[in-house]
C-alpha cells in the first residue's frame, strides 16, 4: 500500500492540532510498514525523509511564507485570488494531476482545508485518475462560518459553504472526522458522502509520573477570547486561594497585558509543554467554539494531570465519563476549579487513574489500526 498524505503545513511547521495530528499519522503508519509520503509547501523545493517519512515541501504557491507563519493574507485582491482559486486554479490542478500521475498513489489522504493548496483541485486531480481520496475535517472552516450580520457577506458565504459540501459529496471517497459532533454538523448541512469516526490520539513521551505539582493552572491552544481565555483569566482572579498561578501556553490573537501570578509563553516544543503540563494540578479547556475534537484534554490526562473542559462541541466525548469535569457557566467552571485544585492527593490519584482508564479508545494502536483498517477498505473498493 502507497499512501500520499497532503497537508500545507507539516513539522516543523506546526499551529495547532491538525499538524500534529498528520505527524502522528504518517510516522505510526510508517513503523507500520505502510509506505507514506507526505507533500506539503515549503520555502523551496527540497525533499527529505523525516522518521521513515518521505516529506517533499513544494513552493508552488507564492504566499507560502504567510502560510507557513499562520498570517493573515494580505490585500483584498490576495484573499480574493486564492478563494476563487479554491474552485477554478488550472495551475493547483494541474500541479496536483502530474504530481499524482507521476508516484502512483494507492491512495490520497488530504488533511483538513489547507490553506493556500487548494484542496478541490486536489480532489479532482485524484477523481480523475480514479485514485481514492480519504478527506479528514479536523474543524468547521469548509462551513465558512459568520458571526456578523452584513446580509451581503452573509450571502458570500452562505454560497462558498455550499460550493464546499458539492465538491466533498463529488469528489471525496471517504470523509474522516475526529469527533461524532463534527460529523452530525457536516450531515446536517447536507453531506453525504460516507463519513467515519476516528478519534485523535496523543503519543506518550514518557514523562515522569512522579514529577511533583506545583500549585500551577494550565491552558494550552490559542489565546483568543473563542477560546475562554479571557473567561479563565477572570475565574483565576476570584479564586480564594492565591497560592495558584496560572500559566497560558500559545500564539496571542490579542494582547494579554502583565498579571501577578499569570505567566504568558509563546508555543514550545512539544516535550517541553508535555512537561509544563505534567508540573501543573490541572489543565482546563474553556473554549467557547465548538471544538472539533480538543487534543489538549487528551495530553493533559497523558501527562498525569486532571483536566477540566467546557461542555461543548466534541469536548464531552472526550470527558463524558465524569461530569465533574465538564462545567457551561462561570460560575459551574469556578465552582468545578475550586473542587479540582481542593482535592487531596490520595482523591486526586483516584480521579485521575478513573480518567486515564477512560482513555484506551484514543490510544495511538487504536488510531493507526482504525486507519490501515479504512484504507483498506477505501482502496478495495467497498467503501465508495
Amino acid at each position: 500500500m502507497r499512501v500520499l498524505i497532503v497537508t500545507s503545513l507539516y513539522n516543523p511547521y506546526i499551529l495547532g492540532g491538525a499538524e500534529i495530528s498528520s505527524q502522528i499519522l504518517s510516522e505510526n503508519l510508517a513503523k507500520k510498514g505502510i509506505q507514506v509520503d507526505v507533500l506539503t509547501i515549503g520555502k523551496e523545493n527540497i525533499i527529505e525523509v523525516m522518521n521513515l517519512v518521505k516529506v517533499e515541501r513544494t513552493n508552488v504557491v507564492k504566499e507560502n511564507e504567510d502560510i507557513l507563519t499562520g498570517t493573515e493574507f494580505k490585500g483584498i485582491r490576495t484573499k480574493f485570488k486564492h478563494r476563487i482559486g479554491v474552485y477554478f486554479s488550472t495551475k493547483m490542478f494541474n500541479f496536483f494531476y502530474n504530481y499524482f500521475e507521476k508516484n502512483n498513489y494507492d491512495l490520497i489522504h488530504v488533511s483538513n482545508p489547507m490553506r493556500g493548496f487548494y484542496p478541490h483541485m486536489c480532489w479532482k486531480a485524484a477523481n480523475k485518475l480514479r485514485i481514492p481520496v480519504v478527506q479528514s475535517i479536523r474543524d468547521t472552516s469548509f462551513l465558512m462560518e459568520y458571526e456578523g450580520n452584513n446580509p451581503i457577506i452573509n450571502l458570500y458565504k452562505k454560497s462558498l459553504r455550499k460550493a464546499n459540501i458539492y465538491y466533498l459529496n463529488k469528489y471525496t471517497t471517504q470523509i474522516h472526522f475526529p469527533s461524532n459532533f463534527i460529523k452530525e454538523l457536516f450531515e446536517k448541512e447536507g453531506l453525504r458522502k460516507n463519513g467515519t469516526v476516528i478519534y485523535n490520539a496523543v503519543e506518550d513521551v514518557n514523562i515522569n509520573k512522579d514529577i511533583k505539582k506545583k500549585n500551577q493552572i494550565i491552558y494550552v491552544g490559542r489565546l483568543s477570547e473563542k477560546k475562554g481565555v479571557y473567561d479563565l483569566i477572570k475565574i483565576f482572579k476570584e479564586l480564594e486561594d492565591k497560592s495558584y498561578s496560572l500559566v497560558l501556553i500559545g500564539n496571542e490573537e490579542s494582547s494579554i497585558g502583565p498579571m501577578h501570578n499569570v505567566e504568558v509563553i509563546p508555543w514550545l516544543n512539544i516535550k517541553e509543554v508535555y512537561k509544563r503540563i505534567s508540573e501543573s494540578k490541572v489543565l482546563v479547556l474553556p473554549s467557547k467554539e465548538q471544538e472539533a475534537f480538543g487534543r489538549t484534554l487528551l495530553e493533559g490526562i497523558l501527562n498525569h494531570t486532571l483536566v477540566i473542559g467546557r461542555k461543548i462541541g466534541a469536548i464531552p466525548e472526550i470527558l463524558n465519563f465524569d461530569d465533574r469535569y465538564l462545567f457551561l457557566s462561570e460560575s459551574e467552571f469556578k465552582t468545578k476549579l475550586t473542587r479540582v485544585l481542593k482535592l487531596k492527593p490520595k482523591f486526586y490519584n483516584e480521579d485521575l487513574l478513573r480518567m486515564q482508564g477512560s482513555m484506551e479508545k484514543f490510544t495511538v494502536d487504536n488510531h493507526i489500526n482504525s486507519f490501515i483498517n479504512l484504507y483498506e477498505k477505501v482502496i478495495s473498493g467497498s467503501i465508495n
